[in-house]
């Protein structure tokens, strides 16, 4: 039995489409074997750094998410300690709200 020095966790989160395009250039291969041709390995170079490119991306966005959020904690947090000075509720004397005239 042929053990592989690659941890598991490779095997298990590798992206379908990358084993496509191996698969596309070589039928009958594996994706480890060593009958991938240079064409299929920048395809897989090209497609891999778009999927970066996007990832980086959805990074930075959620990191701007992030510190909005951040900020708008902050500014509840010094309300809230600071205290905001109440508004009256205004009261009529002696009459019924739901009175028509």
């Amino acid at each position: 039995m042929e053990s592989s020095s690659r941890p598991a966790s490779w095997n298990s989160n590798r992206d379908p489409s990358v084993g496509g395009i191996l698969q596309e250039a070589h039928p009958g291969a594996q994706v480890g074997d060593q009958g991938a041709t240079l064409e299929s390995i920048q395809r897989l170079v090209i497609l891999l750094t778009g999927q970066v490119a996007s990832l980086s991306q959805q990074i930075r966005d959620r990191d701007q998410e992030f510190q909005d959020l951040r900020a708008l904690v902050k500014e509840t947090n010094q309300v809230v300690t600071q205290g905001s000075p109440a508004t009256p509720e205004k009261t009529t004397a002696g009459k019924d709200v739901h009175q028509t005239p």
